[in-house]
């Protein structure tokens, strides 16, 4: 019965990509439709700040875990497409994640049972200089999903790449549609007994009270809270925060 029900299964391809409302995202599903007519494609973000590895790193690893078993993952964030940089593929689990060897896999590759392999651009001779996800990253999907491993190939430890800016710092990771910025900051109890932090960003003190729900400060007021995530997150109540303090993606912060 269980052989039966992993036949039949719906395999599910989550796209991730900083491409904005583009045609590019339509070539991708179209080019997964043709080869897998009843999959499902799930848009994870494809409104990431642009060439920001730190916001793709942060949204991939926050949302790839409520995904289907066997949930494959194009994720495009790729700044040097085109270049000497890999490919790659990284297995965790029953999850399988393909996309540039840059960083934006950077909580991923944390994880200790992360299996990683090359991927041999040999394979795809008629490949574009400048989108790769749909000539590369999303063929290798495709095989992938058919169970085809031709085109991986093994990858020296070394030659794995990290995102700097998330591995011994605090920065802003995401601000989301509401000007409400996330943070890389843990929660912790000591955070949240609290009623007052102060912050620094860009070198400025900012002196924000901690709450539970926006409905403790005034309107217009700024706030921090313990986020969806776990992370410190920052925002005006029924306003912006990323107005009101005027950052963005990447920028560092620290509690003082």
């Amino acid at each position: 019965m269980n052989l039966l029900k992993n036949k039949n299964r719906k395999i599910t391809f989550g796209l991730l990509t900083d491409f904005g409302f583009d045609f590019s995202v339509a070539s991708m599903k179209a080019a997964l439709l043709s080869k897998v007519p009843n999959c499902s494609i799930i848009d994870v973000d494809h409104s990431l700040e642009k060439f920001s590895i730190v916001n793709g790193a942060f949204v991939l690893e926050k949302v790839y875990r409520y995904f289907p078993e066997n949930s494959y993952f194009i994720a495009i964030v790729d700044p040097g497409v085109g270049t000497q940089r890999d490919g790659i593929v990284i297995k965790l689990g029953s999850y399988t994640f393909v996309g540039p060897n840059n960083g934006l896999f950077h909580y991923i590759l944390r994880n200790e049972n992360a299996e990683v392999h090359k991927i041999n651009e040999s394979y795809f001779p008629q490949t574009s200089n400048t989108f790769h996800g749909r000539d590369i990253f999303t063929p290798v999907a495709i095989q992938l999903s058919q169970g085809i491993k031709h085109a991986l190939l093994p990858i020296n430890l070394d030659a794995i790449k990290y995102c700097d800016s998330l591995e011994n710092q605090h920065v802003i990771t995401y601000i989301d549609s509401f000007g409400n910025i996330k943070t890389n900051i843990r929660c912790t109890n000591e955070i949240a007994k609290k009623s007052l932090l102060t912050l620094m960003l860009d070198n400025e003190a900012v002196e924000i009270p901690f709450v539970k729900t926006f409905e403790e400060v005034k309107l217009g007021q700024l706030l921090c809270y313990k986020g969806s995530n776990n992370t410190l997150e920052i925002a005006v109540n029924q306003g912006s925060a990323r107005e009101r303090l005027q950052v963005t993606v990447g920028k560092i912060v620290q509690i003082a």
